[in-house]
This record gives structure tokens, sequence and C-alpha cells, in this order.
């Protein structure tokens, strides 16, 4: 009787456990099927209608016609002295010597 019960415990507990396992695998297939299925239509959905910033994806800035005759071809300098919220430069020369 005693071989029993274990023998009745162990099946239990296998065919719970496989029932547990085969929950999370297809749990885990689908979720992996679900995120391919967004990420293709965030992308089909980001190319079609809108940008990221709510604009429409053909008068963003990039295809603005105007924005290549708008722009600037200046140099900006890579060290401003009377810029807000910059890091200041190091101004001292053998520090700059010794790197």
């Amino acid at each position: 009787m005693k071989t029993f019960r274990i023998f009745f415990g162990l099946s239990i507990g296998i065919i719970l456990f496989l029932f547990v396992a085969k929950i999370f695998f297809f749990a885990f297939v689908a979720a992996a099927i679900m995120s391919i299925i967004y990420a293709v239509f965030s992308r089909v959905k980001r190319l079609i209608t809108y940008g990221q910033n709510g604009e429409h994806y053909m008068q963003r800035h990039n295809f603005n016609p105007g924005y290549i005759n708008n722009r600037n071809d200046e140099v900006e300098p890579l060290f401003v002295d009377n810029m807000s919220g910059s890091r200041r430069t190091i101004n001292n020369i053998k520090f700059i010597e010794a790197i």
C-alpha cells in the first residue's frame, strides 16, 4: 500500500509538472510571436503613417524640400567660452602638452 501511495504521488507530481511546463512553453512561444508581429507592424506603421513625434512621415524635416535650402553650412566652433550650460575647456597648456 505504501508503494502505491508513493507511485500515485509521483505520477500526480509528474503530470502537474508537465502540464505547467507545457503552459509555460506555449506562453513563451506566443509571446515571441506577438513581439515579432508588434515589431513588424510598428515599423510598417512608422514608415507609412506618422513619425515618432506625430508628424506625417513625408512632412518631416528630412523630407521637406525647403530644409535643404534653409540649412546653415557653417562649421560650429568646438570651444565656445560663453555658452551657458556647457563644460568649460581646460586652458592649461602644460596639461595639454602632457597628454
